[in-house]
């Protein structure tokens, strides 16, 4: 019999073999010399951990946000590392599978760190069996993700990796600051990890770094602090599992910070939530420190002291209040008293301003004497402005003429019907804009115009843009 003859019977041989064999039966030989084979373990190394985990090929990582990724088909071996606390990490892991209908745990050993789960995947069942670790001031999440059918055969597998990992430990780092400047509003923050927070108003929002446990972040809004500090105390009582601890608004406030603190529940844990509120660039900026009260260390107590404490203001902003709008008009009165009496007869034609509690004819006084906003009015002479009033429920309107100079010529109830621009801004903005008419400029009215909409809405780009290009100088 020659060659070719023998391998034509052989490849019968085969053929018939496979025919005889049931998918099943086809599966069971390619798992059982899958795991037969001799695994070679390499050696993750990171920050003082390592730990042993199998060569085999990497699995898909499409946002390359694992630390490890490897498969041989029946089963994954995946490390991950993050900046949190061991617990926090666990317990996170935890009620993610009990938010889960197709999870079911089979361990849950908190004391260890470890908890294994199953769940559904195509004609499958998955097992999945990991194990948080701390080193460090980091977490390590070591999952090896099994079919069920391979998880026995595989637990020599579980034992090596899990049995490798080791820590070792290295000298408390110390605390590294940065300078974070936004004009003249300035704070010492630490250095963790920047991150976006998908809920946030991006507009509003100027730093947020956070450690895992703690989290710092800075906001600014158009707005004074006392209006933010009756919204906050607001909401914290409409919220039933929040709790108020103490408020600016139950003391005298300190210089220009005000503070507001309280507690919420998050998963298993409470957040407390330290906050300062201070006013500057004519706009309020609010630095929250929040912490998770049962993982929260001395080290990071001073980091929340350090970081609230070093908040200041480098230039004068004095907050407005009708007091001192009051003392500027006695002293225009003084000076120049037909300036007022020609705005009260001739150019104030409502008295919304009663409502708002603001003095309108000091407003319009302002504008009018301010070269910058008369630059930016001339191009509008009919302008119709929307205050959105949320507590009440209502829109406030008033209409304005505005003169070839830029000055106002009308305010008055009601809208213009063929309007050149409408502006819409809540009413809380409104009154800081207001109160600092006089201290407008092309700086500052970038930062004002943040919660400022127009329609058309390009009049506010072309405004920013002029502003920038320096045509209003």
């Amino acid at each position: 019999m020659n060659n070719r003859v023998i391998l034509i019977v052989l490849a019968l041989v085969t053929t018939l073999i496979l025919i005889s064999c049931s998918p099943e039966e086809i599966f069971r030989q390619q798992l059982d010399k899958a795991m037969s084979e001799e695994i070679i373990y390499i050696t993750h190394s990171q920050d003082g951990f390592s730990i042993q985990y199998p060569e085999w090929p990497e699995s898909e990582n499409n946002d390359n946000t694992l630390e490890v990724g490897v498969t041989m088909g029946f089963c994954t071996v995946i490390i991950n590392q993050e900046q949190i606390r061991q617990e926090q990490w666990y317990d996170s892991l935890i009620n993610s599978v009990e938010d889960n209908d197709d999870y079911e745990f089979i361990t849950e050993d908190k004391d260890n760190f470890h908890v294994k789960t199953s769940s559904p995947y195509l004609n499958f069942t998955m097992l999945s069996d990991t194990k948080v670790y701390g080193c460090n001031d980091n977490s390590y999440a070591v999952s090896i993700v099994c079919i069920s059918e391979a998880d026995e055969k595989a637990q020599h597998v579980h034992n090596t990796v899990f049995n490798s990992a080791t820590c070792e430990e290295e000298a408390p780092k110390e605390q590294t600051y940065f300078e974070f400047e936004d004009d003249d509003y300035i704070v010492e923050y630490p250095g963790w990890t920047e991150f976006e927070d998908e809920n946030s108003d991006d507009d509003a929002r100027v730093l947020a770094v956070t450690q895992g446990v703690c989290t710092l972040l800075v906001n600014k809004h158009n707005a004074l602090p006392e209006d933010i500090i009756n919204w906050l105390e607001q909401a914290i009582e409409e919220q039933d599992d929040h709790e108020l601890l103490k408020s600016s608004s139950e003391n005298d406030v300190l210089r220009d910070n005000y503070y507001i603190n309280y507690e919420l529940p998050y998963e298993d844990y409470v957040i407390t939530t330290e906050t300062k509120l201070t006013y500057c660039n004519y706009m309020t900026y609010i630095t929250q420190f929040l912490c998770v009260n049962e993982l929260v260390t001395d080290e990071l107590e001073e980091v929340r002291e350090k970081a609230l404490d070093s908040v200041d203001c480098m230039g004068k902003y004095e907050i407005p209040t009708p007091e001192i709008i009051e003392e500027q008009r006695e002293e225009l009165v003084e000076e120049e008293p037909e300036v007022i009496e020609e705005i009260e007869d001739e150019i104030v034609q409502t008295d919304v301003g009663e409502e708002f509690g603001i003095d309108e004819e000091m407003v319009v006084y302002f504008i009018n004497s301010n070269s910058f906003f008369k630059k930016v009015l001339k191009d509008y002479p009919k302008i119709n402005i929307v205050f959105e009033d949320e507590e009440n429920d209502r829109e406030l309107e008033l209409k304005i003429n505005i003169g070839d100079d830029g000055k106002i010529e009308i305010l008055d109830d009601g809208k213009h019907s063929d309007p050149d621009v409408t502006i819409t801004l809540p009413l809380r903005d409104a009154l800081n804009i207001f109160s600092n008419a006089a201290n407008i400029n092309p700086i500052t009215l970038i930062g004002f115009a943040i919660n400022v909409q127009t329609d058309p809405a390009s009049v506010k780009d072309e405004v920013i843009q002029n502003v920038l290009q320096g045509k209003y100088n």
